[in-house]
């Protein structure tokens, strides 16, 4: 049996921080898995299930720093804000990067090993399935980030090193990116097929056939696939279509969500920096232009919002419940927005209205638009599908890959930080500081090709 390279073990667990881990290249362990139970337990690390990546909501116009929180936060976190050309301030080692590559390299130790352990066909194609969505998710979180928006009429676009296999000497170059995206597709493929659940069982930390349908849906979305989009997206609300009720939340608790909801599919959170937390004590403030987009008596702006002393708002709440992390995972409403701009694009009006509507009567008590008017007008009933994705995706990392699409079919998206007095800061549409850089020790390591900003 041969001997994995691990950086998990209970004693590390217990030992070593998060930062610890995302700063070493894995390394030999004695830990020999011998159960399905053992590779279970590898792929519930929470460094997988709660470290997606943060630099795209940093750099998103979700998120706003008053020039006294910019002074106070950290340099590396105030260079990303603020589009730098070096924006990782002299730091080498990048825990989105390396969080992400972890995720695919215990993926891949899974995937290598699975047969040869004791377990059930059952379990094992089970497990087996659970690998291959982790990495394509790890793979399309990197992707998003780290490469340029997908142009298929450029087949010389640069993606990510693939690497597919748990020996870390592998030494691999940067792909195409749409060889990336054929394997993000495949592997989510092939876990569609192994899975055991179909929906979502209590840990949501636990990818179902569900789950593979929602990432195939925001995948093809990000890609402007809306004719795939659209199937993903119904095959997803086939298996679940659950909504919650705003009209019926109390908005005087602390925090009305549970860990377990309806709405979520797939729990994953974004733990890498702490200016983002949604409290009021954390130092990030949501864009005032975000909030006025919120009806003053509207559900949602009382649910995900409070006002600090000076009159910012913060993100108030977290949709898995007492974490105060930023949410990042698959949810049923990203789907029917999904349905809804997808099957609007198509030209399928009617479709639209019904999945919008369906989702706009759990938002509001009284729905604030004319949906037969929209049903019968394209480019307004666009628009306003648009205006609720930015509504209800607020601080959930899905501006950064909208602002990508968006801007490379023509919406001329600029956003701006207007700082201390007569400092102005702009990313401009389709700009190369859309894709983050590479971090130092990557490039040092495997001498990959590093992205022009």
């Amino acid at each position: 049996m041969r001997i994995f390279y691990i950086i998990i073990t209970c004693v590390c667990m217990i030992s070593c921080t998060k930062s610890d881990f995302l700063a070493e290249k894995p390394r030999s362990s004695m830990l020999v898995p011998s159960t399905v139970e053992d590779y279970q337990l590898l792929l519930n690390n929470p460094l997988i299930n709660e470290g997606t990546t943060g630099l795209g909501l940093i750099s998103s116009d979700d998120v706003y720093f008053d020039q006294e929180s910019l002074e106070a936060i950290s340099p590396l976190v105030r260079h990303v804000y603020l589009w730098d050309r070096d924006m990782y301030a002299g730091e080498q080692q990048v825990k989105d990067w390396n969080n992400g590559y972890f995720a695919v390299f215990i993926a891949n130790n899974v995937i290598e090993g699975i047969e040869d352990v004791i377990g059930t066909t059952k379990n094992k194609r089970d497990v087996l399935g659970q690998a291959f969505f982790k990495r394509a998710y790890a793979y399309f979180d990197l992707a998003t980030h780290f490469c340029e928006y997908v142009d298929d009429a450029n087949d010389s676009q640069l993606g990510l090193p693939l690497r597919t296999t748990a020996d870390v000497n592998v030494i691999e170059q940067r792909a195409s990116l749409e060889q990336t995206f054929e394997l993000i597709k495949s592997d989510l493929l092939q876990a569609k097929d192994l899975l055991i659940h179909s929906v979502p069982v209590q840990d949501k930390y636990r990818p179902s056939v569900l789950s593979c349908f929602a990432l195939l849906s925001r995948m093809e979305l990000y890609r402007g696939n809306y004719e795939g989009a659209e199937i993903y997206a119904d095959s997803c609300l086939k298996l679940s279509d659950g909504l919650l009720d705003y009209n019926n939340i109390d908005l005087t608790v602390s925090n009305p969500f549970t860990s377990d909801h309806v709405e979520i599919i797939y729990k994953t959170t974004c733990p890498m920096y702490v200016e983002l937390y949604g409290a009021d004590f954390s130092p990030a403030r949501v864009n005032p232009l975000l909030i006025e987009l919120f009806n003053a008596n509207e559900p949602r702006r009382r649910l995900y919002f409070g006002t600090d002393s000076r009159g910012l708002s913060y993100a108030n709440y977290s949709y898995t419940g007492f974490s105060t992390f930023p949410f990042t995972g698959l949810a049923t409403d990203e789907i029917y927005l999904i349905k809804a701009e997808s099957a609007t694009r198509n030209g399928n009006l009617s479709e639209a209205q019904e999945k919008f509507e369906n989702f706009l009567r759990m938002r509001y008590s009284d729905i604030p638009y004319d949906l037969e008017e929209l049903s019968k007008d394209k480019e307004k009933m666009m628009d306003m599908v648009l205006l609720e994705r930015r509504k209800e995706l607020v601080w959930r990392g899905s501006r950064w890959l909208d602002l990508k699409r968006l801007n490379a079919e023509g919406y001329s998206i600029s956003v701006r930080r207007q700082q201390a007095v007569g400092a102005e800061f702009s990313l401009l549409p389709n700009d190369p500081k859309y894709i983050f850089s590479i971090p130092v020790s990557e490039i040092n390591r495997s001498g990959i090709t590093q992205n022009l900003r």
